[in-house]
């Protein structure tokens, strides 16, 4: 089994990245919209808030991580039989993708910061509040969040469905080298 990617396919770091990264922004948007029903005053809902916050913080380190080791080992090469618009259409949601992983966690760390409420990770660190406590600016950015959020289930959702057809309909092995390491050249 291969640690790094290669040209024709991902390691398992890489792999373990990806669908880490998948279940916590999914397990993070589940804990969001049962946060939703949740009533105010009451004690578990500050530990579903916090576990909430604690999961995306956890989803930023692990994006950041991802970004890195894609930027030092690279990443495989896209099939040959893919269109000039497939292409285009893969890179436009990929950095999309990205772009939006990192907005929403930290759209959400800012929002907690202008309610003046600090993020405890798993009650182990307290991070710091980036910006100071302001009621109006907090209103825009937890609407930000959640709209950045939306958007970026909606890309996942386009993700997990191209990726179906490549494997599916195209045939050409795009899911598998995602789930599947590359073996080592050894």
């Amino acid at each position: 089994m291969q640690i790094g990617n290669s040209s024709t396919g991902y390691g398992i770091v890489h792999i373990l990245l990806h669908w880490s990264i998948a279940a916590l922004v999914l397990l993070t948007a589940l804990v969001g919209f049962r946060m939703g029903n949740l009533p105010r005053m009451d004690p578990s809902t500050f530990e579903t808030y916090n576990f909430h916050k604690s999961l995306g913080i956890t989803v930023l380190g692990l994006v950041i991580a991802r970004l890195l080791w894609r930027f030092v080992h690279g990443t495989p090469g896209l099939p040959a039989a893919m269109s000039p618009y497939e292409r285009w259409a893969a890179a436009i949601v990929h950095r999309a993708l990205y772009a939006l992983i990192l907005l929403v966690p930290l759209l959400g760390w800012f929002d907690t910061s202008a309610a003046a409420i600090p993020v405890n990770w798993f009650r182990l660190v307290t991070l710091p509040q980036p910006i100071p406590a302001d009621s109006r600016l907090q209103e825009l950015l937890g609407t930000l969040h959640g709209l950045a959020a939306w958007t970026l289930l909606s890309l996942i959702l386009l993700h997990a469905l191209a990726a179906l057809k490549h494997q599916f309909i195209d045939k050409d092995n795009v899911l598998r080298r995602m789930i599947v390491p590359e073996r080592s050249n050894r």
